[in-house]
């Protein structure tokens, strides 16, 4: 076994074709772990034995409720959730009072109600597995994928940012002290990676100044976590 002893655990992966994603998926698989691996567009890999590829629209009730049953049906229950979908679009970076209210919707539709939903039905999934073994499940958790500017905010991305902070202080902070309720280890936590080098970045990491302005934010969130 492992030092994560994570072999044979059953892994759902939201926004699994996306550069993070990806990652999340090989990481896991080398855990040991089968991986549901759900995402809005068609995967793009070629098949493998311990990966189920899902398509669905987690902002979609309908739709986040039947992946997760085809995911337990394909390789049972699930023990680990990694909420990690989210759009922005980083070709546009409008001040508040320039943003239009569909761009804001479209990014909490994803990003927050979608996180809720994948949440909310991976929970009912749990329950309903504990119910029908009589036991709780083993390393029952979720990872949500917050921002570094959850914390520090982003200019011209208020939408994106307003939302992560939800995500990774109000929803995990609360799901913490209801998750106990139904499975007495489970666990909920959040990341919250800086810029990375993915197709929803594109080119911005090649200007000067991004670069210049993420070293300062990552600077300061080293300052933060020295002094917590």
């Amino acid at each position: 076994m492992s030092f994560l002893a994570l072999e044979g655990r059953h892994a759902f992966v939201t926004g699994a074709q996306g550069g993070i994603g990806r990652n999340i998926v090989k990481e896991l698989l080398a855990a040991g772990c089968k991986v549901s691996a759900h995402d809005l567009r068609p995967a793009h890999t070629a098949a493998e034995a311990d990966v189920f590829d899902i398509q669905g629209d987690i902002s979609d009730e309908d739709s986040i409720a039947k992946s997760m049953r085809s995911a337990v049906e394909h390789f049972g229950p699930i023990n680990i959730l990694c909420a990690n979908a989210g759009i922005t679009n980083e070709q546009s970076h409008p001040n508040i009072w320039e943003m239009p209210l569909e761009t804001w919707e479209n990014v909490y539709k994803v990003n927050v109600r979608g996180a809720f939903l994948t949440i909310k039905h991976f929970l009912l999934a749990a329950i309903k597995a504990q119910e029908a073994a009589g036991a709780e499940l083993e390393n029952l958790s979720i990872v949500v994928t917050g921002s570094e500017c959850g914390k520090f905010g982003q200019a011209g991305h208020s939408e994106y940012a307003s939302g992560k902070a939800g995500l990774q202080y109000g929803l995990v902070r609360t799901v913490k002290n209801e998750i106990v309720r139904i499975n007495a280890k489970a666990r909920i936590n959040a990341v919250a990676p800086g810029w990375v080098n993915t197709e929803l970045i594109g080119d911005r990491l090649d200007d000067p100044r991004e670069l210049y302005l993420e070293a300062q934010a990552i600077v300061l969130l080293g300052i933060c976590l020295a002094s917590a």
